[in-house]
């Protein structure tokens, strides 16, 4: 059943063109390997009244920006963010470089957020 789960998600990988980058990070959540410190993998950003579908990453709730810890990829600085769901830690940007799909830089947030 394993060989199985791992080849529909080798499929969709393919079918969605990932990155390496973006499907490293994707199976590190789905597999609970989240850094310490980091939280666990959680669905965020998700509203179903407004049709959004949110994305899997490794997150934390929070309630301010000092519980956030920093982006290991890019040292930046965490950022506590109010999203449909709830508040989550996730990484600031100042540009889309910086942040892996599913996330996409927020310019008025200053935050990676999951896309739209």
């Amino acid at each position: 059943m394993d060989e199985l789960r791992h080849a529909l998600l080798a499929l969709l990988f393919v079918l969605s063109a990932c990155t390496v980058r973006e499907r490293v990070a994707y199976e590190d959540c789905v597999r609970s390997r989240c850094s310490p410190g980091h939280g666990s993998c959680r669905q965020i950003g998700e509203d179903p009244d407004a049709g959004l579908v949110g994305a899997r990453v490794c997150t934390r709730p929070c309630t301010s920006d000092d519980e956030c810890p920093s982006d290991e990829r890019t040292g930046r600085p965490g950022r506590c963010v109010s999203l449909a769901d709830g508040d989550h830690c996730l990484p600031t940007c100042e540009s889309p470089y910086e942040c892996s799909a599913p996330l996409a830089c927020d310019a008025s947030l200053g935050a990676c957020v999951p896309e739209l």
